[in-house]
């Protein structure tokens, strides 16, 4: 959980580093099993949710069909297990 802490926290420092072209929270509590972990938007990228992992933690199901059904609905939803896949995902994006 640490290292998840880590990630978050250099995730969450690198959208606020973005200022006021990006809102960005930590989804603390939801109704759903499974939502990803970070909520963020952008004009140029729209709604996105990462579920962050440590390179060592477990995906659970309940997660994966999560972010392949937020996904389908038209959002955008990662999986995001370190901090070159967090780049990989902005520059996705083109953020």
């Amino acid at each position: 959980m640490a290292q998840e802490s880590i990630l978050q926290s250099k995730i969450l420092g690198d959208l606020e580093s973005l200022g006021k072209n990006c809102v960005a929270f930590k989804i603390m509590k939801a109704n759903v099993d499974g939502v990803p972990d970070v909520f963020f938007t952008t004009k140029v990228s729209g709604p996105v949710l990462v579920e962050l992992k440590a390179p060592d933690g477990v995906i659970s199901d309940k997660q994966r069909l999560m972010i392949q059904w937020l996904n389908e609905c038209g959002c955008k939803a990662f999986e995001c297990w370190s901090i070159d896949d967090w780049f990989s995902i902005k520059k996705q994006l083109g953020i």
